[in-house]
């Protein structure tokens, strides 16, 4: 089965299906790093020593924080729902409450993700209360998808900042739409590769652009390829998929930014913009690559932007240069290469090591906001 248009409806059985099945239990342009190790804090009921995120700086003007984790770091009760046992994971969802502001817009977006963290994303939330502990995902709390945030699962805190999108024509800054009085959702990858309990906890600084500034509206992309893939144990295996213009009155798509998403056992992200005009045999644009799947690049596109050439024989990765626009009759390819060492088929779950996934994500304009969404089987 194939699917690609524009939708406003939860991110659609993205994560929310996928990470039912998890296990148990100040910013700035560039493309982020470790903040420095995860600073031990405290103990469990027990006494043991926890590891827990390191706090960020204070909150720039015209940017608003988002957190996920214990209101009181002093306070054992606060800290208990948070807390995942060596070898856990989970993917759960926070409802938190509006901004405020009225209609907002969203423009670049930066997080500080504590030691096991795999991503964060911000949603959109259904119809119900604010606040609470935590919750599995798959109780369908997130609708429309507003930020997205990878890290791999580390030990060490990370900061990570999403780079600033290129303008299109008119020069205008790209932004998303945000709802400022309506409630959010944090949903929160972590997995616990740490012999110690860790604290889950992540903050998501987001720039709110002043009304009046010229502006260009974008929106997220998500590709996803392989729903139903089940990779033999003891093999290489590649999973591809093909992703539409969404065609209609859609108009030309401008592709700004990008990056891969799959989880311990992926070797390889690629992605090719597809033109069937072009002269025979080079219909296929090699638009992205990556191999490392808890480093996977994050590269932006669009008129003057540069990125280094992708070194296959390095294991390094790279992104073609300048815009990479997507018209009616036109397609992105995706492909991912793993290699399952284990002794059971791997199938697409929210796991980070005893499950895959193989995705592209990224931001594309003009929008009105909608999500540029495909699954492919």
């Amino acid at each position: 089965m194939r699917s690609a248009r524009l939708t406003r409806a939860a991110l659609p059985l993205l994560l929310a299906a996928a990470c039912s099945s998890a296990g148990p239990g100040g910013p700035g342009d560039g493309a982020g790093g470790d903040a420095g190790g995860g600073a031990l804090a405290g103990g469990d009921a027990a006494g043991a020593e926890l590891l827990s995120a390191e706090l960020p700086g204070p909150v720039a003007p015209g940017w608003a924080r988002l957190h996920f984790g214990p209101a009181d770091r002093d306070d054992p009760e606060e800290i208990s729902p948070y807390l995942l046992p060596p070898g856990g994971e989970t993917v759960d969802c926070l409802r938190v409450a509006p901004i405020g502001g009225g209609d907002l817009l969203l423009g670049r977006h930066s997080a500080v993700l504590g030691p096991g963290s795999h991503h964060l994303l911000l949603n959109g939330a259904t119809p119900g209360a604010i606040g609470g502990d935590p919750r599995d995902c798959a109780a369908g709390d997130a609708t429309q998808l507003f930020a997205l945030v990878e890290a791999g699962a580390g030990q060490a805190t990370r900061r990570i900042d999403a780079p600033t999108l290129v303008p299109g024509p008119s020069g205008a800054k790209v932004v998303v739409p945000l709802p400022g009085d309506e409630p959010l959702v944090l949903q929160a990858h972590f997995v616990n590769p740490a012999e110690v309990p860790i604290v889950r906890e992540a903050f998501l600084d987001l720039e709110l652009i002043e009304p009046g500034e010229a502006v260009e509206l974008g929106g997220r992309l998500t590709h996803f390829a392989g729903l139903r893939m089940a990779l033999p144990p003891r093999q290489r295996s590649t999973v591809r998929g093909r992703c539409e213009h969404p065609g209609g009155d859609a108009p030309a798509l401008r592709i700004l930014e990008l990056f891969g998403h799959v989880h311990a056992h992926g070797r390889r992200v690629s992605a090719w913009h597809v033109d069937p005009s072009r002269p025979a045999g080079e219909e296929r644009r090699l638009i992205y690559e990556t191999y490392e799947w808890s480093e996977l690049e994050r590269y932006r596109y669009g008129a003057g932007t540069e990125n280094p050439a992708p070194d296959p024989a390095a294991r390094r990765g790279g992104a073609a240069s300048g815009e990479v626009v997507v018209r009616s009759g036109e397609s992105v390819e995706l492909e991912c290469e793993f290699d399952n060492d284990g002794d059971r088929p791997l199938t697409f779950t929210a796991e980070t090591f005893d499950g895959e996934m193989c995705g592209l994500i990224g931001t594309y304009a003009p929008s009105d906001g909608a999500l540029w969404y495909c699954a492919v089987d």
